[in-house]
């Protein structure tokens, strides 16, 4: 079985961030869309800011041949945050050759800068928003 392993400590808020990012960057390498990408990343940064206030806390993700799963780790405590689990796309199968690069790839991520990631957070926002329905958009109460 091809698999890819690594786990992230979350220390400071900034990891939260880190977190958020690594996620958008493992997706992009397995070829899910950008609307899943910005989904999932989102999910992870909602995990990844629970599993912080149980701190010591840290992440593990792990990629298979059939999905990418993102769990909340305290040697502490066990916490009560579910996972986050999401299949491969279908187009998408992970081959052995592929574990030694994504792994360079993550590896060699140009150094996080936090205002960039908030940047592309408040991209995802816009996109997401894009797809929901006026039935589903709340109207802002105005003061």
């Amino acid at each position: 079985m091809t698999a890819i392993h690594f786990t992230l400590r979350l220390r400071r808020r900034r990891d939260l961030l880190i977190a958020r990012h690594r996620a958008r960057r493992l997706t992009a390498l397995l070829g899910f869309s950008s609307i899943d990408q910005a989904r999932i990343s989102a999910a992870v940064f909602a995990l990844a800011s629970a599993a912080y206030q149980a701190t010591p806390a840290a992440l593990r993700f792990d990629v298979n041949d059939e999905a990418i799963t993102v769990a909340a780790m305290s040697p502490r405590r066990a916490l009560a945050v579910p996972a986050v689990r999401q299949r491969l796309p279908v187009h998408r199968c992970l081959a052995s050759e592929d574990v030694g690069w994504a792994m360079k790839q993550l590896v060699a991520l140009a150094p996080f800068r936090a205002f960039e990631e908030i940047q592309r957070l408040n991209a995802d926002v816009l996109l997401l928003s894009r797809e929901l329905s006026p039935s589903e958009v709340r109207p802002s109460h105005a003061a």
